[in-house]
């Protein structure tokens, strides 16, 4: 959706969200802190390359988190 230039940022704000709820649900699991961070900077991101970069590591995060 960044790159087709639409409107992400409401659905970046729902996943940061469900993300909060399920911290809250595993017991503040530090991985869901971090990944939540990460998807929360893409709406600093100031170019595309910074964005894409951000987005791979909330995706290696995510592949992290132990439940």
């Amino acid at each position: 959706m960044y790159e087709n230039e639409e409107d992400w940022s409401k659905q970046l704000d729902t996943i940061i969200l469900e993300l909060k709820g399920y911290n809250s649900l595993f017991e503040n699991n530090s991985g869901f802190m971090i990944l939540i961070g990460k998807l929360a900077a893409l709406k600093f991101c100031e170019d595309k390359f910074a964005f894409r970069k951000t987005v791979f590591e909330a995706i290696t995060e995510l592949k992290n988190i132990v439940l």
